[in-house]
């Protein structure tokens, strides 16, 4: 039962969260997942605010946020409340089939599902915002001759907080809390070529959540041969080099450029209204 009405689930060890495609109206939150289908497409759905949702037959009672996705063509019970509630799916002669598990047996749910290639935990910028993240890019794109370069898509702009092989309920339950949050970038870094990224200064109430080896920042162009790991990789160089010096580039006296590095940079300042999501990594 969801927010005290009954519901029918097909129960799915594929499906990392709960979704929710009829039967009842939920309230939506601003936070967006990714929902990659069965035949690998990805669309973007709104999480629903918390709701109670209830196991009729034990009285387990749990809150969670479930996807919305009125186009699925059926409700899903996911890891996340199947866990929850305790259960199963286990092989039966002429089958699967579903059962709850008492604390001392064997649970047959997998958590690290086969299919699973795991999920970054990251800070987004809300719709909102566009006009901003579509300045922070066009700033990018000013300074880059490549004609090959290859755009992050606005809508995908985020800070990686944290990789993780399946859903962390703890993390994401107390990461998920702090909605919206206000972060701003410090400096654009590019190679002068194809490759940029900007800098990000987190708020403090997020900052023990960033779980991740390269310093905080948003991905913004690659060349083919690049991957978007490295892009972290050139914001840590540029952190740690001390021979950043003024220079003239693309018509401004505002970059500056480190021959250790080969790296430019240019301070800039660019508000984000951020909210925590999670998605599976591609």
């Amino acid at each position: 039962m969801i927010q005290g009405r009954p519901l029918e689930f097909l129960c799915d060890t594929g499906a990392c969260r709960t979704v929710v495609s009829s039967g009842i109206k939920l309230p939506e939150s601003r936070n967006t997942i990714l929902v990659k289908s069965a035949d690998g497409a990805l669309t973007r759905s709104p999480l629903s605010k918390p709701v109670s949702v209830v196991d009729p037959v034990t009285g387990w009672r749990k809150r969670a946020s479930v996807v919305v996705a009125p186009s699925c063509p059926l409700n899903l019970l996911g890891r996340d409340l199947m866990s929850a509630f305790k259960i199963s799916v286990v092989p039966v002669g002429n089958g699967m089939r579903a059962i709850r598990t008492d604390e001392s047996e064997e649970c047959f749910l997998q958590s690290d599902h086969p299919d699973s290639q795991g999920v970054y935990y990251s800070l987004r910028p809300v719709i909102d915002d566009l006009a901003q993240s579509k300045l922070l890019m066009n700033t990018a794109l000013s300074v880059l001759p490549n004609p090959s370069k290859i755009e992050m898509p606005i809508i995908k702009l985020h800070v990686t907080m944290a990789l993780r092989p399946d859903v962390d309920h703890t993390y994401q339950d107390s990461f998920f809390s702090y909605s919206p949050v206000v972060l701003s970038t410090t400096h654009l870094i590019t190679d002068g070529d194809a490759c940029s990224v900007a800098s990000v200064l987190l708020p403090t109430v997020v900052t023990p959540f960033h779980d991740v080896s390269t310093p905080p920042h948003i991905s913004l162009t690659r060349n083919s041969s690049t991957r978007l790991e490295c892009l972290g990789h050139m914001v840590e160089k540029a952190t740690r080099a001390s021979d950043f010096v003024s220079t003239h580039f693309h018509d401004s006296d505002d970059w500056q450029y480190s021959p250790s590095t080969g790296l430019y940079r240019l301070p800039l300042l660019v508000l984000l209204h951020c909210m925590p999501a999670v998605d599976p990594l591609q």
